[in-house]
């Protein structure tokens, strides 16, 4: 402990009393230099006066949280694993891809298909394997030709109770919930 009035390291040592109690009682430090002082520190945060100079001279948070995490040997994503070309190609190709989406229907096989306002609705019945494999029983060029499409897709009452079916299993979604 350290005595902040004059300075000076106190430690404190337990003695047993006759009633087996323990109490702390200050020990005064000693002039010995045989004795090993008992100071806590932590030797992974030691600072050379070069980091500290390196410290006080950046004053950009950015450089100084570098110099810092190069001070303390910290590297983050030091096991992530690179991205390969390949992937980083793919990716753009994907944002390209959504963004021709966007621009025209080149992307639909049945010619049924119309630009919509996002790329995530823009998709042909021919790119999901479901609607494909009832396309392919009833030998069609587009789900728009099943002869359940009408009544199960585009009747405002069987719209209504799939709808609410849809609400009582699910519940509303978070942003109708204030409503």
């Amino acid at each position: 402990m350290h005595d902040v009035t004059s300075g000076t390291n106190i430690n404190f040592q337990t003695m047993a009393h006759e009633d087996n109690a323990s109490e702390p009682r200050p020990i005064e430090p000693s002039d010995d230099e045989d004795e090993p002082e008992n100071d806590l520190s932590c030797g992974s945060s030691s600072f050379g006066d070069e980091d500290e100079r390196n410290l006080t001279e950046h004053s950009d948070t950015d450089e100084m949280e570098e110099v810092v995490a190069g001070v303390a040997g910290i590297n983050p994503y030091q096991f992530e694993p690179y991205a390969s070309d390949s992937e980083t190609s793919e990716n753009e190709e994907g944002e390209n891809l959504e963004e021709n989406r966007l621009e025209d229907n080149s992307w639909c096989s049945c010619g049924n298909c119309e630009v919509m306002p996002t790329a995530r609705e823009c998709i042909c019945c021919n790119e999901v394997q479901r609607v494909l494999d009832v396309k392919n029983e009833a030998d069609i060029s587009c789900i728009t030709q099943h002869p359940g499409f009408s009544p199960v897709c585009l009747d405002v009452h069987v719209l209504g109770v799939a709808y609410f079916q849809y609400k009582q299993e699910y519940g509303d979604r978070p942003e109708q919930a204030n409503e």
